[in-house]
């Protein structure tokens, strides 16, 4: 069989790893252990037993993938896309025969996990057939497909390799281009070059030799532009490149260009407005509340619209202190750098920053009541001690009423017709 005859070219046994929600056991499978992609082979197909030439199945959901097209007589399987030979999927019942016919037909289907597992094959007639196989349920559906288009299923990502990329021929760390759409075998990503050799595997393991490159082995790559490009699957064809710097890289297969543009040439992307929320939640140890979300006073943003500024008092305690965006810790403000020390009243530098790129947090030991005035604008956060704390509260009981209010950012008490701000001063 072709297992015997593919040459052993491993330089890495590793597989890069993909996953949305959870790692997953390689590159090629999905959460829930199934292969994101499936691949026919077999004497029945175009690809024969060679693996790096396996027809790709259309992925409709996880563990369902379709195919539309002819086969011929012969045995024919299923593998995984991003898998070397195992796991494959063959009938139940080796030897289940396939017949094109007007009748849908269900065959249950067995996995071959290693190479010690049996390796049942489907004996498959000649003719035109919709093959529909489900890897949730272990079955294949056979229907007629005379009169349905060939089924175009592509990769759905390629990695760029070799050392003109920063990972060098380290297959785990490559980057993959992604294929923009569905079903276009057009792949883009930007791509930082250096001189060295370059080409862009349809796999993520040697062992699989298939490949995108140039026509013309150790073909030179020293200008941006359009540039031939081919698929082999067996050979070394690799680019020689002299490019340096960040370029966007586009692989269109179909038209069989690779396409690099120079990243400083291309238009800046439009910068995303930044929508500021109405309050923020301070949290942390050195709250009464500590990190319960729900008991979170809010520290409302000023009325004036012009102004991204949120102000209000807080009796501090030594602990940990962030200010979230909303009821949750998908974003906060805190601290340009994790763990600074709030020891003292006065400024703090403040950031904008996401669940994903950290928990940056002051480290506070002020304790007291304080004006806190957060200004997203300038990216800064300010602590005035409150001298008095009583006189910020409201007062009914034979006694003038107080009342704190903020302007242009200060916070004022008023009693009668008088203001004062937090120091006592008569304004």
């Amino acid at each position: 069989m072709g297992e015997a005859n593919l040459i052993y070219r491993a330089c890495s046994m590793k597989k890069i790893i993909f996953s949305l929600c959870a790692l997953c056991a390689s590159m090629g499978l999905m959460a829930n252990n199934l292969p994101e992609q499936v691949v026919l082979v077999g004497e029945a197909t175009e690809a024969g037993w060679t693996l790096e030439k396996g027809v790709f199945m259309h992925t409709v959901a996880d563990g369902e993938y379709t195919w539309t097209g002819t086969l011929k007589a012969g045995e024919m399987k299923f593998i995984s896309a991003d898998e070397y030979w195992v796991p494959s999927y063959g009938p139940a019942n080796n030897g289940d025969s396939l017949h094109w016919a007007d009748t849908t037909q269900v065959y249950s289907v067995a996995a071959r996990p290693t190479f010690d597992d049996a390796d049942n094959k489907f004996l498959v007639d000649s003719g035109r057939y919709q093959l529909t196989l489900n890897l949730n349920t272990m079955q294949l559906t056979v229907a007629d497909g005379t009169d349905l288009e060939d089924t175009k299923a592509y990769a759905k990502r390629v990695y760029p390799i070799g050392t003109a990329c920063t990972w060098g021929w380290t297959m785990e760390s490559a980057q993959p281009m992604p294929q923009t759409g569905e079903e276009t075998a057009i792949y883009t990503d930007t791509l930082m070059l250096k001189s060295g050799e370059l080409k862009f595997m349809l796999h993520p393991d040697f062992r699989i030799g298939s490949h995108f490159g140039p026509d013309t082995a150790n073909t030179p790559l020293d200008t941006a532009g359009v540039h031939p490009v081919v698929l082999h699957t067996d050979g070394d064809y690799k680019w020689n490149c002299t490019l340096s710097g960040m370029y966007a890289v586009t692989l269109n297969s179909i038209e069989g260009t690779l396409t690099l543009v120079k990243v400083d040439s291309v238009a800046e992307p439009e910068e995303p407005e930044v929508v500021y929320p109405e309050e923020i939640y301070p949290i942390g140890t050195a709250c009464a509340w500590g990190w319960t979300i729900e008991n979170a006073v809010a520290i409302a943003r000023l009325d004036d619209s012009t102004k991204v500024v949120y102000t209000d008092t807080l009796t501090l305690q030594a602990g940990e202190l962030k200010f979230l965006c909303q009821r949750d810790f998908s974003k906060h403000f805190g601290p340009k750098e994790p763990g600074v020390a709030m020891a003292e009243a006065g400024d703090y530098e403040v950031a904008l920053i996401l669940i994903e790129d950290g928990d940056n947090k002051w480290n506070n030991t002020l304790v007291g009541d304080f004006v806190v005035t957060l200004n997203a604008e300038t990216s800064t956060l300010t602590l005035v001690p409150v001298e008095n704390p009583e006189s910020l509260i409201e007062q009914t009981e034979g006694y003038e009423v107080c009342r704190k209010v903020v302007r242009d950012g200060q916070v004022l008490i008023l009693r009668g017709d008088k203001a004062y701000n937090l120091l006592g001063v008569t304004l």
